[in-house]
């Protein structure tokens, strides 16, 4: 569970920080992985729909609640390209621990 909420720098948005950033690849790689093996572009990530990515990553990390929908965007900003990044890690590590299963077999 996050333990501190982001802080915005002066209105231009916030910089990178350790925590969240961990955070947010650690909320991918054991919550968002096992429902969504795909991200297939920007389209997804900039949808603001009752299902989309946007939503679950603001109702996982509740502090985002917090804040103004101005600030949320501002923090989504900084961080969905990770989210994009890591899952695509994730796959790749799962499809090459599956091709080392298979060969030692």
């Amino acid at each position: 569970m996050e333990k501190q909420r982001l802080q915005l720098s002066g209105g231009h948005g916030i910089g990178r920080d350790k925590h969240w950033t961990r955070n947010v690849g650690q909320w991918v790689k054991l919550d968002l992985f096992p429902k969504v093996k795909f991200i297939t572009g920007d389209i997804e990530l900039d949808e603001r729909g009752p299902t989309s990515l946007a939503l679950s990553f603001r109702a996982h990390f509740p502090s985002l609640f917090m804040g103004t929908d101005k600030d949320f965007e501002s923090i989504w900003q900084t961080y969905k390209n990770d989210i994009n990044k890591v899952m695509s890690e994730k796959r790749n590590a799962v499809v090459t621990t599956l091709k080392h299963a298979f060969a030692s077999k």
